[in-house]
C-alpha cells in the first residue's frame, strides 16, 4: 500500500508434515528500509525468519537499488548480528524465460559477449547467502518450465525453500484419519511407513541444524588461533561433522 509498507498480512499454509501461521510483511521499494540504518533491532527487534527480495531480470536496475538499499541497512557491520538471525534468504529474478536467464547469460560470456549484470547479481548472492532463484510470475507454464543449472526454478522452488524452513510455533500435521468401517492392515502398515519416515526425517532435519551451528561457532573459535592451532581445530571438527554425518559408521562398515 505504498513505499515503506510494513503492515502484515497472515499466511497460514500446511505442508505433509506440518502446518504453520507467520507474518508477510511488505516493503514496497527501496524506501521500505529507510530507518534500518542505524540499528535494525530497535526499529524491528525481532529480526524476521525470511526475506524474500524480487527484482526484474529486464531491469539491472532494480537489483543496483535492492543492493544499495540492502547494503546501507540491514547488511551494515552494525546490524551484522540482527541480519545472521534471517534464516531463509531468497532473491527472486522475475521476469525469467529460455533466453532471459542467468544460464544463458553465462553461456554468452563464455562466447565473448562481456559481463552481464546477473553475474554480478548472483555473485551478490552467494557472498551475502541468498539463494538466487529465477520466475516468471506473468507466464505460469513458463514458470514451470525453468530450469537453472538443471535445478527447477520458478515460484515452487520459492515455496519450497520456505517450506523447508523450521517455522516458530509450527504444528505438526495429524495423521490421515482411518475410515470407520475399519482400515485394512495394509494401510496401517503404509501409514506406520509414514510416520517413521517421517520422524527419520525430522531427526535427519535436527541433525543438520546441528551441523551448521557447529560449522557457524567453528569460524568464530578459529580466530585468533595460529596456524598450527588452526590446522588442529580444522582436523577436529572434520571429524566431529563426519560422526554427525555417519561417514565414520560408514567407512568401519565398508571395511569390515
Amino acid at each position: 500500500e505504498g513505499e515503506g509498507d510494513l503492515e502484515a498480512r497472515v499466511w497460514r499454509f500446511q505442508t505433509k508434515y506440518y502446518r504453520a501461521e507467520t507474518e508477510v510483511r511488505v516493503l514496497d521499494g527501496p524506501g521500505g528500509l529507510d530507518g534500518l540504518d542505524a540499528s535494525a533491532a530497535e526499529v524491528v527487534p525481532e529480526a524476521p525468519q525470511a526475506l524474500v527480495c524480487v527484482v526484474s531480470i529486464d531491469r539491472e536496475e532494480s537489483f543496483d537499488q535492492l543492493r544499495s538499499a540492502l547494503e546501507a541497512t540491514v547488511l551494515k557491520e552494525a546490524n551484522a548480528e540482527w541480519f545472521d538471525r534471517v534464516e531463509v534468504r531468497i532473491l527472486v529474478a522475475n521476469g525469467a524465460s529460455a533466453s532471459k536467464s542467468l544460464g544463458r547469460v553465462e553461456e554468452a560470456e563464455e562466447e565473448g559477449e562481456g559481463e552481464h549484470w546477473l553475474c554480478r547479481c548472483h555473485e551478490w548472492c552467494r557472498d551475502n547467502l541468498f539463494e538466487y532463484v529465477e520466475c516468471c510470475t506473468e507466464d505460469e507454464e513458463q514458470d514451470a518450465r525453468l530450469r537453472l543449472f538443471e535445478d527447477p526454478q520458478g515460484v515452487s522452488r520459492v515455496i519450497e525453500a520456505l517450506h523447508c524452513h523450521r517455522w516458530p510455533q509450527s504444528d505438526m500435521a495429524p495423521p490421515p484419519l482411518a475410515q470407520a468401517t475399519g482400515a485394512t492392515e495394509a494401510t496401517a502398515t503404509e501409514e506406520a511407513e509414514e510416520e517413521g519416515t517421517r520422524e527419520r526425517e525430522e531427526a535427519e532435519m535436527e541433525g543438520f541444524e546441528n551441523l551448521l551451528a557447529k560449522l557457524a561457532g567453528a569460524r568464530g573459535a578459529a580466530e585468533g588461533l595460529s596456524d598450527e592451532q588452526r590446522r588442529q581445530h580444522a582436523e577436529k571438527m572434520l571429524f566431529s561433522i563426519m560422526n554427525e554425518l555417519g561417514l565414520e559408521e560408514e567407512e568401519e562398515e565398508d571395511k569390515n
